[in-house]
């Protein structure tokens, strides 16, 4: 399921797009979302394309950076906080 999921969101933007569009129609003000360090994924089109088409849907983005590697959580964290739209949280998984 997950490589399923992958393929379709990730093949074109406007797809995760809807569905974060789909998720304000419903209610939905906020939603979390990770940022996959290597890049795999689609996250940020999407979040773009919402915003391009007047989203306003809030994001908090999932942090990966082990927390003893220093060096790797300084590089992700920079990289989180340079996104537009810039995430209204940070959490980091598994802790």
């Amino acid at each position: 399921m997950d490589q399923a999921m992958r393929e379709w969101f990730g093949g074109d933007a406007r797809r995760a797009a809807a569905l974060l569009r789909r998720c304000e129609e419903a209610g939905i003000n906020t939603c979390q979302m990770g940022i996959d360090p290597a890049g795999r994924t689609a996250i940020e089109g999407a979040l773009r394309k919402h915003y391009e088409e007047g989203g306003t849907l809030k994001w908090i983005a999932t942090f990966y950076a082990p927390p003893d590697d220093a060096a790797a959580a300084k590089q992700e964290l920079e990289r989180i906080l340079a996104l537009r739209p810039r995430p209204i949280g940070i959490q980091q998984v598994g802790t």
